[in-house]
């Protein structure tokens, strides 16, 4: 997918309606979709954090990175995930929280100002985070420079790859609502994505499709 086509038909984001649910409900083991529809966020004492799918050029195809977290003693220990953290107090705002965060991961300088826009928020029960995508983009390349204690890989994902026939698969996992249950999530670079990080590129998926045949 050609940057320049891309960026242009990124500008169009802010005239379409999100399809929150219906995207986030596509990678969601069958157990969370109940909850998701019944859930009343406004009742919730939930953490917030951001994350940000930053888009880039690199031989003028269209790139987003993803990362692969180290192993530790937390719930989401080796996960493929969006680079970005939990808001802390000095954040402006939680779009700073992605660019800091992001900075911090992958290391990488990030204007603010080419943080476009923000996808539908995802509510993480096992961790009770309410995560805020945002969307940036850089007419350039980068050499990352990851943290070593947060990050074990990065991964550059083509965009184009996002759109291929057999990128949704489903095997049986182990998660917070049951021992064993099919789960769906994305095939990307031979990794596994699944839980929020997968609702959340599902939502990028259906908006991309969207904006892409306008």
């Amino acid at each position: 997918m050609k940057f320049d086509t891309f960026l242009q038909s990124l500008t169009k984001l802010q005239n379409i309606e999100l399809p929150f649910l219906v995207s986030h409900e596509k990678m969601a083991p069958f157990e969370r979709i109940n909850q998701l529809r019944s859930l009343d966020f406004s009742s919730l004492d939930y953490r917030e954090a951001a994350v940000l799918i930053l888009f880039y050029q690199k031989n003028n195809e269209t790139y987003f990175v993803l990362t692969e977290r180290n192993e530790y003693a937390g719930v989401h220990s080796k996960q493929i995930s969006l680079p970005g953290g939990k808001k802390e107090k000095f954040d402006l705002d939680l779009k700073h929280t992605a660019v800091r965060e992001t900075e911090e991961e992958i290391g990488i300088n990030i204007s603010v100002q080419q943080v476009a826009s923000a996808l539908s928020p995802v509510y993480v029960p096992p961790s009770n985070f309410m995560i805020y995508p945002f969307i940036g983009f850089a007419n350039q390349s980068f050499t990352f420079n990851p943290d070593p204690r947060e990050v074990k890989n990065i991964i550059e994902v083509k965009v184009a790859d996002l759109f291929h026939p057999d990128v949704v698969q489903f095997q049986n996992m182990t998660t917070s609502y049951s021992n064993s249950t099919s789960v769906p999530y994305f095939k990307i670079n031979d990794y596994v994505v699944w839980g929020a990080t997968a609702m959340i590129l599902s939502e990028l998926i259906d908006v991309l499709d969207v904006l892409l045949k306008q």
